[in-house]
């Protein structure tokens, strides 16, 4: 069974954004929160200069399951180490985005399937926010695709192939570019939180998106930080996109535990990576280069009594003051107007 659920009202929404699952996901079990984490990202996208826009979750693909990569040695059919699954579903996913742009198109002429040329369609405006296993069924799909998307964002990847990346290189990725760039955007959960992620990509001698970088891919942050009204963004303390799995989250800032201590995924409330991701699926792709204020003290070491490195100090509520952030900032080798302002509308 597929399914296809919008936070929003696709035919009126100027924007669209698809999220595309990894591993262990299917209607039955996983469509609510699938849809939380749709519903996540619309609200982070509600914001001044964001327009009418909606969030697909998209289930239209059989996934690679646990038990099959388990039981199979990771080398048999439906093991996240293989392709097949992402093969598969690269076809579904590209007529899907394909559909959406020549129906949201202001071109009213519907094209025949195999078209030689498209173009005349890709004024919708469509993203593609894909986790896990959907990033490689992703690269699959992104030079399948008659139409193009407006940016894609890969979260904790579990790797690309090779044939992907070649056409990544060769510009064959229907994605829109932006100064010459292609907006292809990329993140990961930090390196010993990201287990599943890595095993994956090593499993299936897939390299991650860090090799698109001189194809012109760009990375952002998905650690925790002071923005400039002093607000605290948290990290995502493990790989799934939105964890409520009753384990307790990484006490990365003394005072701020948000979800009630559930672990931070990498689309729940209140992280980083949220915030970033969000943004770039509204075509804010400047938001890459904000930063936050990290809530390490610079230039001290790590304390073994502590188990971490020393905080800034804030307030008893989290958040720093006007001062504390401009010297902060300073002290970290940044200027105030560098910094992340949640607050703020579309950066220009």
């Amino acid at each position: 069974m597929m399914a296809a659920v919008s936070v929003g009202d696709v035919d009126i929404a100027s924007k669209t954004t698809m999220i595309v699952p990894g591993m262990d996901n299917n209607v039955d079990g996983s469509i609510g929160s699938l849809v939380e984490t749709a519903s996540a990202v619309y609200k982070e996208q509600d914001i001044p200069g964001g327009g009418k826009h909606t969030v697909i979750a998209w289930i239209g693909y059989e996934s690679p399951t646990l038990e099959a990569t388990e039981k199979t040695l990771t080398l048999g059919e439906g093991s996240v180490a293989m392709m097949d699954k992402a093969r598969d579903g690269a076809h579904n996913l590209s007529s899907f985005y394909d559909g959406l742009n020549v129906t949201k198109s202001s071109n009213k002429d519907i094209p025949s399937y195999g078209a030689g040329s498209t173009d005349a369609y890709n004024d919708a405006f469509v993203s593609l926010q894909a986790h896990s296993y959907g990033t490689t069924l992703s690269a699959e799909a992104l030079y399948q695709s008659q139409t193009k998307v407006d940016n894609v964002v890969l979260y904790d990847s579990a790797g690309l192939s090779l044939t992907a990346i070649e056409k990544a290189y060769r510009g064959q990725w229907q994605v829109e570019k932006t100064n010459e760039k292609p907006n292809i955007f990329y993140t990961a959960v930090s390196p010993n939180q990201s287990v599943v992620a890595k095993s994956g990509a090593f499993l299936g001698a897939r390299p991650t998106p860090e090799v698109l970088q001189a194809a012109g891919a760009q990375s952002f942050s998905s650690n925790g930080g002071f923005d400039a009204s002093g607000n605290y963004l948290e990290d995502a303390d493990e790989h799934g996109l939105f964890e409520r799995n009753g384990k307790e989250g990484v006490a990365d800032y003394r005072f701020v535990k948000l979800n009630d201590g559930d672990a931070d995924g990498i689309l729940s409330p209140g992280t980083s990576s949220l915030y970033y991701g969000s943004r770039i699926s509204l075509g804010d792709y400047a938001v890459v280069g904000k930063k936050l204020i990290s809530p390490m003290v610079v230039g001290n070491e790590w304390d073994p009594e502590s188990g971490s490195y020393p905080y800034l100090d804030a307030n008893r509520d989290g958040r720093l003051s006007a001062e504390q952030v401009r010297r902060y900032a300073h002290e970290q080798g940044m200027e105030f107007s560098d910094l992340v302002n949640v607050g703020e509308g579309i950066h220009e």
